[in-house]
């Protein structure tokens, strides 16, 4: 049994997990993402102002232009912290911290880090993470025949949106492709 647990972790869960995430319909992504963004960067702490959202836009649609076909409607959000970082949520929601703002010098970085943000949400590397992050936790709760459990990792999917953090594999390709990005959108 466990070298039948094992085998399942290291190899079918990523093989489950793919071809799952290929199978996740943009609705979902985006209903989990929107529920995310509620959550993580509520209401009351957002910056809301419409000519910097309008500049935002405006360089989202430029980095996205080249592209045959965008398939989520992609969003940035501002969040008045002065952090300096972003993050993407399934779905095409970007949320970007007013220190990131603050410390870009040009639009032309802020591309940057939209363009690889962007490439989170394109690469669904989210979405598979919590699909391997439930598929891990009923493998567990199967093995010690805990039914609860399998809802308990129902629950902490969406808790694991806060916390995400992607693998090395996962920032090297959105890295890679943002830079591909900026490439066909001209962007220096």
């Amino acid at each position: 049994a466990v070298a039948l647990g094992l085998g399942l972790y290291f190899w079918g869960i990523p093989v489950v997990t793919e071809m799952a995430a290929a199978r996740v319909p943009v609705s979902w992504e985006v209903a989990l993402g929107e529920t995310a963004v509620g959550q993580l960067a509520p209401p009351a702490k957002r910056c809301v102002d419409p000519d910097r959202q309008r500049h935002l836009d405006e360089i989202v649609a430029v980095l996205l232009r080249p592209l045959p076909d965008a398939r989520y409607p992609f969003r940035v959000t501002v969040v008045d912290q002065p952090m300096v970082n972003a993050f993407a949520t399934p779905g095409g929601f970007i949320v970007i911290f007013r220190g990131m703002l603050e410390r870009t010098e040009s639009a032309e970085e802020l591309a940057g880090v939209l363009a690889h943000e962007i490439q989170h949400v394109l690469h669904r590397h989210a979405t598979r993470a919590i699909l391997r992050q439930s598929s891990t936790g009923i493998l567990i709760a199967a093995l010690v025949g805990d039914v609860s459990g399998v809802v308990a990792f129902g629950l902490e999917s969406a808790r694991l949106l806060g916390d995400l953090r992607h693998s090395r594999e996962a920032e090297h390709e959105a890295d890679r492709d943002g830079m591909r990005m900026l490439h066909a959108a001209r962007v220096d």
